[in-house]
């Protein structure tokens, strides 16, 4: 069992209990708490720290969050037009000017989380600039894709592990960083005050959360996501396709459309609007980026609607949620206006 996991890990049933190795084969065994007594199984290296089986919503999230990274285990590779994309996108919405500056930020930390990590893309890149270890966490089965990616990068640690149930030493990491996962926990603020306490004094905490939209917007994806919801896996991904195929149309018309007055009960504002992206914005998540391949596109649209939580919050209300949990927030970015970026320290 590597010692920086046993130096990390905590009971997530409990919150306080240590965690013994017992050791059965290379990489096999289990973690058992002196507090309570739960046991939790190692397989393949990858400690799996779940509490208890999901149910209901939470499992249908885990398993659309499952369904999609198996279908799409290539989404973002390394060196595809979709990572640079990603990365650029994530750059901006922290506010580093350049990869060097996020470089230098990472190098001065010496314990990393990235919670939720799907395939383990933001894993890689921490580590990748700062050579300091990465947990790499998550609660559906792409952990086991993650594991295969780095299994020749010991300093990428994947953990199999619920947000809502972390299963960390509390001030564990001096970086927590949460990129466009919480929006789609059952409890976003649980969550966040869970990472926060695995952040120490000083460190920083990088979240995202789904920004509420106009009112049509809301109404449409509402009932969209509704329907959405209680299909399979690949029911949804087939509706996403379909939905795909429109944005793809919309975009390739190059047509542009004006809205000569604010329209203030809609949300609406003045100005000239890409047909695709007014939309997009104000009507159906209906995504389209010619940068990204069709399925990277479809995937898109799959994660907003098939997932059964997608919380959507407004600028105010981060930024007082997150002061109220001891964060100082340094940047709270609202630049796209899908989402809002926070990058804060702990008090």
């Amino acid at each position: 069992m590597n010692p920086l996991l046993l130096d990390v890990l905590a009971c997530p049933r409990c919150r306080g209990g240590a965690l013994a190795w017992a050791g059965e084969a290379p990489g096999e065994g289990r973690l058992d708490c002196g507090g309570c007594g739960q046991s939790y199984r190692v397989s393949r290296g990858v400690p799996r720290m779940l509490v208890g089986r999901l149910e209901g919503e939470e499992l249908q999230s885990q398993q659309s969050f499952s369904a999609k990274w198996n279908r799409q285990k290539g989404y973002a590779a390394t060196g595809s037009p979709t990572e640079r994309f990603q990365h650029e996108w994530y750059l901006k919405r922290y506010g580093w000017g350049s990869e060097d500056e996020l470089r230098e930020f990472v190098r001065s930390k010496t314990r990393i989380l990235d919670a939720g990590t799907g395939l383990g893309r933001d894993a890689l890149w921490y580590h990748g600039l700062s050579g300091q270890p990465v947990v790499a966490l998550d609660i559906s089965e792409a952990i086991d894709i993650v594991r295969d990616k780095v299994a020749d990068q010991p300093g990428i640690h994947p953990v199999q592990g619920d947000v809502l149930d972390l299963p960390f030493r509390e001030a564990a990491f001096d970086f927590v960083a949460c990129d466009q996962v919480l929006s789609n926990v059952a409890d976003p603020w649980r969550g966040l005050s869970r990472l926060v306490r695995a952040c120490r004094a000083g460190g920083h905490v990088a979240f995202y959360l789904y920004r509420r939209k106009g009112p049509i917007r809301e109404l449409a994806d509402d009932y969209v996501r509704g329907r959405v919801t209680q299909m399979t896996p690949d029911e949804a991904w087939e509706f996403a396709r379909r939905l795909t195929r429109l944005a793809q149309s919309l975009a390739s018309q190059r047509v542009t459309v004006d809205v000569p007055e604010d329209i203030d009960v809609l949300e609406l504002k003045a100005g000239r609007y890409d047909l695709q992206r007014f939309v997009f914005y104000e009507v159906l998540k209906a995504f389209w980026n010619d940068e990204f391949s069709f399925d990277e596109n479809v995937l898109v649209n799959y994660d907003w609607y098939h997932p059964a939580f997608t919380f959507r919050f407004t600028p105010e209300e981060v930024r007082a949620r997150a002061e109220g949990m001891g964060l100082e927030v340094l940047r709270l970015d609202t630049g796209d206006r899908s989402a809002i970026s926070v990058l804060a320290k702990r008090l």
